[in-house]
């Protein structure tokens, strides 16, 4: 599988290096590392209905919708991707806004090495939604996880 359309942070990611036995009350390694917290950015929607994402607005129907790509987020102390990853869909015109919370997490090696953060190995979703909840129109796809929502938006086109 290839990536497409990775958006990625290029900071590095801050550590601090603590004396043995300074890590949570634990026994530490005399070199043992802790990661500081922070974001890691970016996204992408990959397929929708098992098919690549060719083109905006992607045309969807009222039956299922399949959606699978992946998000980063905010990342713990301990080096793990924390928050729910959640798909909020933005009506125009109008503020009508519907949140499907709870998409599966799929392993995501490839973003994880192509991004150089072992954390968004984690960072895979796939969401079955049903389209009969969204009314015809175009709507604005964010990915979120947790209070991180991706800059880059989608386009998604019900029909009749």
């Amino acid at each position: 599988m290839s990536l497409v359309g990775i958006a990625g942070c290029s900071e590095q990611v801050p550590e601090v290096t603590v004396p043995a036995g300074m890590v949570h009350g634990e026994q530490a390694s005399p070199s043992a590392v802790i990661r500081k917290p922070h974001v890691a950015q970016g996204c992408n929607l990959e397929t929708v209905n098992g098919q690549p994402v060719a083109s905006l607005p992607v045309q969807v129907s009222n039956g299922q919708i399949a959606l699978s790509g992946w998000i980063a987020g905010q990342i713990d102390e301990r080096g793990v991707l924390v928050g729910q990853t959640s798909l909020v869909f933005s009506a125009s015109p109008g503020p009508t806004e519907i949140i499907f919370a709870g998409a599966d997490v799929h392993h995501r090696e490839d973003v994880a090495r192509s991004l150089g953060e072992p954390a968004l190995s984690a960072a895979g979703f796939e969401a079955v939604l049903d389209g009969s909840k969204l009314s015809p129109g175009t709507y604005a796809l964010t990915l979120k996880r947790g209070s991180y929502a991706c800059a880059q938006s989608f386009s998604l086109q019900r029909g009749n």
